[in-house]
């Protein structure tokens, strides 16, 4: 069976944990392109990302992906990182950037700021992160479906084109 949906911190898994400062990320080399990741269509990222920088290198190779339909970051990064990441990866069908409900305004702020028109952009709120990772485990609708269904909403026009944010609680019912 092939990996195809990760939920986690990326750089941890190419982190030597023998070492005794286990949390120093200086050195850490992450190798997404290695054939593990190649099958990977949901890619769910816990790490944290500069909101002022340009993420780190390892994100330029999200393009060679060739499965990699679903990008979710629970730690949002800058537009200038989005952008790029839209951009460089045609195949991407989501891009999440994810908040927990109880930041509401930086939430608010996050979309003022963003400037992204590309209707697979959405800004998405959760109450329980790992609840919303075994609801999916499950075949239930998860923050992807959610999502997904979110901007088919959009294509049907049933959501004006500009609205990035998807606020919890939405169900597939709404």
């Amino acid at each position: 069976m092939r990996l195809q949906r990760l939920s986690g911190v990326i750089e941890g898994l190419f982190r030597d944990h023998a070492k005794a400062d286990d949390d120093d990320d200086e050195g850490i080399t992450v190798d997404i392109v290695r054939p593990l990741f190649s099958t990977l269509s949901h890619l769910d990222i816990l790490d944290e990302i500069d909101p002022e920088g340009m993420g780190p290198e390892w994100l330029n190779d999200l393009s060679t992906l060739p499965a990699l339909t679903h990008l979710s970051f629970n730690n949002p990064p800058n537009s200038k990182i989005l952008h790029t990441i839209l951009q460089a990866c045609p195949r991407i069908h989501v891009l999440i950037a994810a908040f927990h409900v109880s930041e509401k305004a930086e939430v608010h702020a996050y979309v003022e700021a963003m400037g992204i028109r590309d209707i697979r952009f959405v800004v998405a709120t959760y109450s329980d992160h790992y609840g919303d990772w075994e609801l999916g485990t499950m075949g239930g609708a998860d923050i992807w479906v959610r999502v997904e269904e979110f901007i088919s909403r959009k294509k049907r026009g049933e959501i004006e084109a500009d609205v990035y944010l998807l606020e919890e609680p939405m169900t597939i019912d709404d």
